[in-house]
């Protein structure tokens, strides 16, 4: 079984840099935590009623994780 992910202080701080180009008006450290509890419940959700969308998903991420890392 993996380890459930919990929303750590520096993914509220990256949520908050992503939002000041996003939605500045709600860049708040508070706003972003909700921003990743629906993040995270969506995902929860999609593991449950389509986990072949989800493996997909994560296959995209992954490959992008390795495209970037080549290129630096």
């Amino acid at each position: 079984m993996t380890k459930q992910y919990e929303i750590s202080d520096e993914d509220v701080d990256a949520m908050v840099r992503h939002l000041k180009f996003t939605d500045p008006k709600n860049a708040t450290p508070e706003h972003a935590r909700a921003k990743l509890e629906e993040l995270q419940a969506g995902l929860h959700g999609m593991a449950h009623t389509d986990p072949e969308k989800l493996d997909k998903l994560q296959a995209k991420i992954d490959a992008a994780k390795k495209r970037d890392s080549e290129a630096q």
